[in-house]
């Protein structure tokens, strides 16, 4: 975490806003119309939402030059914006605010790493090591704490926390090191949040698929005669239709399934992951047949639960059945071309330079509401192989692919 904290603290952004290059105003244009009118609304137009950039010209000089615009902003996920709109209520918009929001992103990326860290010893010391530690431990008792078989203990317990020791070591370095993960904490991005959440989904995958041989009476629920304790073979009562195992299974992975609820919150191409990690948490979870189904059910419902909202608020906005919002063909867009393609599958501005020459010719489009212009975006725009969100239509076409890939990378 000192690591983080230092990084962005000498980094020049610490009590600035977002950066005028990449999405970060938009989130932060976002949280501003949520703290400010509780609306989840993007208006680069507001005065005082510019204020604060206006106050630094020479960096925000071309961002604000370019086409204000309002958006419904069904395109961004809402979560980061929230938690950033939260911190403005606490300590208003202003360079301190703008400070706690780097700190915040900072500290989440500490967490994320810190949680990488713990993971990465579990899987390289398993339960095997423990309990040949403890057994060493044990003997070490009966023998004597005497002489040389003291400094034999110590010397075979330090040989077992070797690996430990070395992949603790390595993970750190790699987590302090990383400076692609160190600067999204100079910039309002959803990186961080998401980071965090998704090493927290694993840890509570894995809290929920180890403690699978405990239930509330002390009964096995990990399949038929199994006891992920001891082994031992134990009876499970049963509560009516359903057997004790099954509850306590689905009670476990709604956890794990609300935190990725709140992941797809985070960044939105998460929502896509939904039936492959279904399937691998079937595959997790312990026991028979039904205690799988059950977990993956419960896991899906924890999840859909925490989205379901924000998907229905999507669909209302746009009046289509949009759940994701618009965020999605920009993706596609720029990453499912032909130029794409002849690049080895590099993102590529070319089809979007030229959706967005259609549509700045297009009067129809150009007049239409802000969310008419979501809503065809969403649909592939006035060509229906091609998409982009409304956002980053506004504007005339750049002259080349590399102003182009400059445009989009400030907008």
């Amino acid at each position: 975490m000192a690591t983080q904290l230092w990084r962005v603290g000498t980094s020049g952004w610490l009590v600035l806003p977002a950066k005028p290059t990449g999405d970060g105003m938009l989130y932060e244009s976002l949280a501003f119309n949520l703290w400010r009118q509780g609306s989840l609304r993007i208006d680069t137009s507001d005065p005082q939402w510019q204020a604060p950039y206006l106050a630094y010209p020479d960096l925000y000089v071309k961002a604000l030059q370019r086409p204000a615009f309002e958006s419904p902003a069904t395109s961004r996920p809402p979560l980061w914006p929230l938690l950033i709109a939260a911190i403005y209520s606490i300590t208003g918009r202003h360079e301190a605010g703008f400070m706690a929001v780097h700190v915040v992103a900072a500290v989440m990326i500490a967490i994320a790493q810190t949680i990488a860290v713990a993971i990465t010893l579990r899987c390289i010391n398993p339960h095997r090591h423990h309990a040949a530690a403890a057994a060493g431990e044990t003997n070490n008792r009966h023998q004597g704490k005497r002489g040389a078989g003291c400094l034999r203990a110590h010397l075979s317990r330090v040989s077992r926390c070797l690996p430990s020791i070395t992949g603790a070591v390595v993970a750190c370095g790699l987590a302090a090191l990383h400076g692609t993960a160190s600067d999204y904490a100079t910039d309002f991005l959803t990186e961080p949040l998401a980071l965090m959440l998704m090493q927290l989904f694993i840890l509570s995958a894995i809290w929920a698929a180890s403690n699978h041989g405990q239930t509330s009476s002390g009964a096995n629920d990990g399949g038929p005669g199994n006891d992920f304790a001891s082994g031992s073979q134990r009876p499970r009562p049963r509560t009516g239709l359903l057997e004790a195992g099954v509850t306590s299974t689905a009670a476990r992975w709604l956890l794990p399934g609300a935190l990725f609820g709140l992941l797809v919150l985070s960044r939105s191409v998460f929502a896509v992951w939904l039936p492959g990690v279904c399937a691998l948490v079937g595959l997790a979870a312990a026991g028979a047949w039904r205690q799988r189904l059950v977990a993956s059910l419960s896991w899906l419902a924890g999840a859909i639960t925490v989205c379901l909202p924000w998907w229905v608020r999507n669909c209302v906005v746009l009046g289509a059945f949009l759940p994701l919002g618009t965020q999605g063909p920009v993706a596609v867009l720029g990453g499912y071309n032909d130029a794409a393609l002849r690049a080895g599958g590099e993102w590529r501005y070319e089809a979007e330079l030229a959706l967005r020459a259609e549509l700045a010719a297009d009067p129809s489009f150009q007049q239409a509401s802000s969310v008419e212009r979501e809503k065809t975006a969403g649909r592939g725009g006035p060509s229906s192989n091609r998409a982009l969100d409304s956002e980053e239509l506004v504007g005339p076409a750049p002259d080349d692919v590399a102003s182009a890939g400059n445009s989009l990378e400030s907008l």
